[in-house]
């Protein structure tokens, strides 16, 4: 807790978030004076008195050299003590505890000499043992010439919240709940291999990659409950884990970090607005569509009624039929209208969601030179076979052009 939610950095920011909720006005009307140096004197009261039960245990070791990306054979020291006064530092590289139940040194825990070689990604961590005492653990992860997970490179790509109803057979098996079938999906977004190592979630549910890797492009998945998802999808699907919690079916906050503790995506899903109703417990999952936006109109219900684990659920263009009807999903026309009392025009269509391929609003002033343009979705409508009417904002200055859409099959 020292080292993050009550770390003296942590503490500080706490206070100066209060202090500016009160402000020094509303302090003074209540009679405090000299806000400022009150909040000094109580930012520098408690981190003395933080320290000061931080003597009461044994200190960590430090670890010298950054995590992160290594060449192999680079070797990583941790320090303790001084040279008065030593210490001896148990490590372990294959991510178990020093520290054995009870207090022993753990079998796959070694002395350290002064550091370590790596000729594999792995995760050092160490503690201090000083006559029967164990100081606090110190673990940090290290890429041996493969590239860590990041906000660039790995994305949550479904999200399997409110599955579908146990069948009589599930049921009978003893998964009588829905949330037995929960998962999550996660895509390579790079043409490089990635280890996933370190990474984990901050909010919504608990849990932290080991040593998994996942191939270029490639999908793996966390599943609330593995027996239960391999009874109802089968045991050939990439499941690297499983979750501690459940994902609510009122809608969640995701948010998954690095392994040094980066932001690589935050997601706050619901049941209610233009998030798609079919994925709240009709079987379908929120699947990813090309957006780099986390909004409800970066995500659309899947194809599948089950919610696609593991698989591409999108719908490629086979280069022969229409692809106006194969993007649209019919001919259905696109319409143009301006709203009342504003000065903006609203643009609208019917999109296939699952279809592969890339939409442009396009405008012209002369029907020959085309631009395209930064045009806002408002809202999307579901309609059947998974296609939805959405609307789209046109900007001010181009109300009064002449628009198309532009059809791109990737």
């Amino acid at each position: 807790m020292r080292a993050g939610p009550l770390s003296d950095e942590a503490i500080h920011a706490r206070i100066d978030s209060q202090a500016a909720e009160i402000t020094e006005e509303v302090a003074s009307r209540h009679g405090v004076s000299s806000w400022g140096s009150r909040l000094t004197i109580w930012k520098n009261w408690i981190t003395d008195r933080a320290a000061a039960i931080d003597k009461k245990f044994e200190p960590r070791p430090k670890i010298v050299q950054p995590s992160g990306k290594i060449h192999i054979g680079a070797r990583v020291s941790l320090k303790a003590g001084t040279i008065f006064s030593a210490r001896d530092i148990y490590v372990t590289t294959d991510g178990t505890d020093p520290r054995a139940p009870g207090g022993a040194v753990a079998d796959q825990a070694s002395l350290l000499d002064s550091s370590v070689s790596l000729e594999k990604s792995t995760q050092i961590r160490g503690r201090v043992l000083h006559k029967d005492t164990w100081s606090g653990l110190v673990e940090a992860w290290y890429f041996v010439e493969e590239e860590p997970v990041s906000i660039v490179n790995l994305g949550i790509s479904k999200i399997h919240y409110h599955p579908s109803d146990p069948t009589a057979e599930e049921i009978a098996a003893g998964f009588d709940n829905d949330d037995d079938f929960e998962f999550l999906e996660f895509r390579n977004l790079s043409e490089q291999t990635l280890h996933l190592g370190g990474a984990q979630f901050s909010d919504g549910i608990d849990f932290t990659f080991g040593a998994e890797t996942i191939s270029p492009q490639d999908r793996v998945l966390l599943v609330r409950n593995r027996e239960a998802f391999e009874r109802r999808y089968g045991n050939a699907l990439p499941v690297v884990g499983e979750y501690e919690g459940s994902l609510r079916n009122s809608g969640e906050s995701l948010r998954l970090l690095d392994f040094g503790g980066n932001l690589i995506e935050e997601i706050e899903f619901n049941d209610r607005g233009s998030w798609p109703r079919s994925a709240d417990g009709d079987g379908p999952s929120l699947v990813r569509m090309e957006s780099s936006s986390n909004g409800p109109f970066a995500w659309r219900p899947s194809v599948s009624d089950r919610g696609a684990p593991g698989i591409d659920d999108q719908l490629k263009f086979d280069g022969v039929s229409n692809l106006i009807e194969f993007a649209l999903g019919s001919r259905t026309p696109v319409n143009v209208s301006r709203e009342e009392d504003t000065d903006r025009a609203v643009f609208s269509y019917q999109r296939n969601l699952a279809a592969h391929s890339a939409i442009f609003v396009e405008t012209s002033s002369d029907l020959l030179d085309w631009t395209v343009l930064d045009a806002v979705q408002i809202d999307r409508q579901y309609l059947t076979l998974g296609t939805a009417e959405e609307r789209l904002s046109v900007p001010k200055e181009h109300a009064g052009a002449f628009y198309r859409l532009r059809i791109e099959s990737p």
